[in-house]
């Protein structure tokens, strides 16, 4: 049974209360104790001691609904998860006391079978102290309990929950198993259950057509388990050979850790990553998208077969927010065009095919437009459907409001839309809009486009005229530089 206390807190206490440093450790305080060892001779995993923080926030800390409900969501993968143990580990966290003589407390007076972690969370930026006391044999040390405690990361019940894979060691061998069986996703039960975003067979939809891929979600793996996160994304690709990829998604101290890993064939694992956020579960479909985008590896060709005939090209990867028949609209208003221009919208990992650093550099619109005829502009989106990058070969002279397709595409883009870039493209190539509602023609006159001037007043209407003057006087200062990629 022990006491771990992180370094930097044993710091910082000493720092500002060193008269408390060999004062006698405080009791715990009997209403807890009385409280969790009914609730563990209940049947109850976890108990949350009255004032006590938990892995949501400090005490009387009012978090908004979201972090709120991402709270809720992690206690109820920490419950799923303590559940799944083999050995039993059951968590109490308190307010105030000694976690060492709690944990040895309730060890004694509920009996039964386990690992017994106490944890005293106090808020206000120190860090939990945790006792422990085994009833039964105990498979693992108290130093591998320690320094487990004190660098797994998140909070104090996601710490405990840490501690499953540590006795069991469970978390590498069901990710092998699942890479075997063919499933291109497995996602942790406990994950699972607390995460209703980590749905197997949405990710699964978020991957497309590609097949020599795996992925796994699952708690962050004990330090202390077999192999580290790296060598188990690795052994994922065993079943996919040197032409596969795989993703492992760990829940760590509040969000998804990805760590990537492709055979020779692909991408390397590095370039994956700088693709890759630390995603919160309702961001995780979008970084599994992402990655597909980043290890397809056709994508670039798919395109320049797609616009040999096409003047419209969306890669199945790639996340927009067209509606249905958007493209075909777009499309048509392309073709129909006396210089026609071809655009490809593609997922940003497919710069990665390409030899360029970046989605926004212009050798993956040079790399699209091989052997293709005209113009070409490429719009390039992450997971989320954010344009991230706009890359354009050839253009000059198309007509427009800008006689140049690089501008055209600069000033018509809305960062967070396809589907406005696409209008806006159209419009700024002098076309009338085929996707707004209510879109009238590019340089249309007076009728249906004039200001109610009953309602508005002529001041009104001077105003906005001169706000267009202005708008117009900024374009033309920058129209000479190129688009910031």
């Amino acid at each position: 049974m022990r006491v771990a206390v992180r370094a930097g807190a044993a710091v910082c206490l000493a720092a500002v209360a060193v008269p408390v440093v060999g004062a006698p450790p405080a009791q715990a305080a009997p209403g807890g104790v009385d409280a969790a060892v009914e609730a563990f001779a209940s049947g109850a995993l976890v108990h949350t001691g009255e004032g006590a923080a938990d892995d949501g926030g400090g005490a009387g800390a009012s978090p908004g609904p979201a972090e709120a409900r991402r709270a809720e969501q992690a206690g109820e993968f920490v419950r799923a998860r303590l559940g799944s143990a083999e050995v039993p580990v059951r968590a109490e966290i308190l307010a105030e006391g000694d976690p060492d003589s709690a944990a040895q407390e309730i060890a004694d007076r509920v009996g039964m079978r386990g690992l017994y972690v106490a944890a005293v969370e106090r808020g206000g930026g120190e860090e939990a102290e945790f006792g422990w006391s085994w009833v039964g044999p105990a498979p693992v040390g108290d130093e591998e309990i320690d320094a487990h405690l004190a660098t797994y990361p998140g909070g104090p019940l996601q710490r405990i929950a840490g501690i499953v894979d540590l006795i069991d060691g469970d978390l590498r061998p069901a990710v092998e198993a699942a890479a075997r069986s063919g499933d291109r996703v497995y996602v942790d039960p406990s994950i699972a259950e607390g995460f209703p975003q980590a749905d197997a067979e949405a990710l699964a939809e978020r991957l497309g057509g590609v097949q020599d891929v795996r992925v796994a979600v699952v708690p962050a793996l004990a330090a202390g388990a077999a192999g580290g996160r790296e060598e188990v994304a690795e052994a994922m690709l065993a079943p996919v050979g040197d032409a596969g990829s795989a993703l492992l998604a760990e829940w760590e101290g509040g969000a998804f850790r990805l760590t990537p890993a492709s055979g020779e064939g692909g991408p390397a694992p590095k370039e994956i990553t700088s693709l890759l956020p630390e995603a919160l579960p309702g961001e995780l479909g979008a970084a599994v998208g992402t990655f597909a985008g980043a290890v397809h590896g056709g994508v670039v060709r798919a395109a320049r077969e797609a616009l040999a005939d096409r003047y419209l090209y969306v890669d199945p990867l790639a996340a927009t927010d067209l509606e249905e028949g958007d493209a075909g609209k777009v499309e048509e208003a392309l073709a129909e065009r006396e210089e026609p221009v071809r655009v490809a919208v593609l997922p940003q990992g497919a710069f990665l095919e390409t030899g360029a650093t970046g989605p926004g550099e212009d050798a993956l619109a040079a790399s699209v437009a091989q052997g293709v005829e005209g113009p070409v502009a490429v719009y390039t989106v992450d997971g989320s459907g954010a344009v991230t990058g706009y890359p354009v070969r050839g253009g000059d002279g198309v007509g427009g409001n800008w006689e140049s397709l690089d501008s055209a595409v600069f000033f018509g883009k809305a960062d967070d839309s396809v589907r406005e870039s696409l209008d806006g493209l159209l419009e700024e190539l002098g076309e009338r809009r085929v996707l707004a509602d209510g879109g009238g023609a590019a340089g249309a006159g007076a009728s249906g486009v004039l200001p109610d001037l009953s309602r508005t007043g002529w001041s009104l209407i001077g105003g906005a005229v001169g706000l267009v003057l202005l708008v117009l006087l900024l374009r033309g200062a920058i129209v000479w530089r190129r688009a910031r990629r």
